[in-house]
């Protein structure tokens, strides 16, 4: 038991010292993502987040995106931290989206 404790203490730490990203950032990436699909699909459809992940400065946030008219699909919407008022939409495989 005494080796685990140095273990889980240096695992806190190392944990305390990650760069967090912040919910307020992601609550407003999801505010310029639900913009950006609504603009492409139409004012009418319905965005609900599923999964948020950030890895060296890019956020990705996974929608599920449901059209009036069409299916449910999935897509991914990706901000830098350094440039949080922009947003790139995915495909499924990872590619942009063409407006």
């Amino acid at each position: 038991m005494k080796m685990l404790s140095p273990v889980l203490m240096g695992i806190a730490l190392t944990m305390g010292a990650l760069p967090s990203v912040n919910a307020a950032d992601i609550n407003a990436q999801y505010n310029l993502c639900v913009t950006e699909v609504k603009n492409l699909y139409g004012q009418e459809t319905r965005v609900s987040l599923k999964k948020s992940k950030t890895r060296k400065g890019v956020t990705t946030l996974k929608l599920k995106v449901v059209p009036t008219d069409s299916e449910a699909v999935s897509l991914g919407c990706s901000s830098q931290i350094d440039l949080p008022e922009s947003v790139v939409l995915l495909d499924s495989e990872g590619e942009p989206l063409v407006s």
